[in-house]
């Protein structure tokens, strides 16, 4: 696997996850500042005085002031949002202190949050990092100098035995790895395999469905499915998809179920969310559940917008 690493003109580190050229996944930081405000739902209380806030376009743990704490599991019980304001403490900047907003006020700090606002080195973003660099990164590339300095700051124990390239080429590497081509493919209604195979996507309310189609992969039905699996999974993972997922594979022999089923549990070790592995209903459907941690994304435009990649 490889990693992609640029800083933003508005100071926020960006990276992606390859393999084979493909996109695997995304993760992205950004600086709001000492003094911002912004409004989220507490998703679970981690520890004493630290919760998981979800801000709608992203998540991140915060620290609140002990005086604090009741009030915020109250909030957390009713599923009522809560506005947060960054303060200053030591060398860091972090979301740690609950402001209380005077009635009618709501609105107002709601506009100031920004669609893609991520929190500057928030502990979601460096464990989402550290996973993927213990999963074993081949090579790691970086935008410029002042990036690999950064990346130094925030993981070199990490990366000590990873080569690096630092990027000396006329183009950036969103445009040599083709980033925003690869992204939109993620978001077609049906997505092909290298080999000719393809699988359509549908979004319910309840679940998610993926229909698989042999197409031009003139192979045996066991052959297809086990073909299309490591792009399926790269879109779950890409796409941040949750909750119930089911596949309905092309028909097979009996015998190549477990191969199948063994398969999606090695593809899904790219995967840091919580994942379970349900298998074959009776139907021959096969069913995965998997845990929300971050918030879908529903448009390649989205992404690249979090990014602050112009197509």
């Amino acid at each position: 696997m490889e990693i992609l690493f640029w800083i933003s003109d508005k100071g926020g580190m960006k990276a992606i996850r390859l393999q084979n050229r493909k996109i695997i996944d995304i993760a992205y930081e950004k600086d709001l500042g000492v003094g911002s405000v912004v409004v989220g739902e507490i998703v679970k209380q981690s520890r004493e005085g630290h919760f998981l806030v979800d801000f709608s376009n992203f998540q991140g743990f915060l620290e609140v002031k002990a005086n604090k704490i009741a009030i915020t599991v109250e909030h957390r019980r009713l599923k009522s949002k809560l506005p947060f304001e960054i303060v200053r403490e030591g060398s860091m900047n972090k979301l740690s202190k609950v402001v209380y907003l005077e009635e009618g006020n709501a609105e107002e700090v709601s506009s100031r949050l920004k669609v893609g606002e991520c929190l500057k080195k928030s502990r979601y973003f460096h464990e989402k990092l550290s996973h993927w660099l213990k999963l074993g990164v081949s090579k790691i590339f970086v935008e410029s100098s002042n990036c690999l300095e950064k990346l130094n700051e925030l993981f070199f124990d990490d990366i000590s035995s990873v080569e690096i390239d630092v990027n000396t080429h006329k183009r950036s590497l969103i445009e040599r790895f083709e980033i925003v081509k690869g992204l939109d493919s993620i978001f077609r209604k049906n997505i092909y395999t290298d080999r000719g195979a393809y699988f359509n996507v549908d979004f319910c309310q309840a679940c998610t469905v993926i229909d698989v189609n042999s197409g031009n992969y003139l192979k045996t039905s066991l052959e297809v499915n086990l073909e299309v699996i490591e792009d399926i999974v790269r879109l779950i993972v890409a796409r941040k998809v949750s909750g119930l997922i089911i596949i309905d594979f092309l028909n097979m022999p009996h015998s190549g179920e477990e191969q199948v089923k063994e398969a999606l549990k090695k593809a899904f070790e790219v995967d840091r969310v919580s994942v379970s592995i349900l298998g074959f209903t009776r139907g021959k459907l096969f069913e995965i559940t998997r845990k929300k941690e971050e918030n879908y994304h529903n448009s390649s435009s989205e992404i690249l917008k979090f990014l602050e990649i112009l197509k």
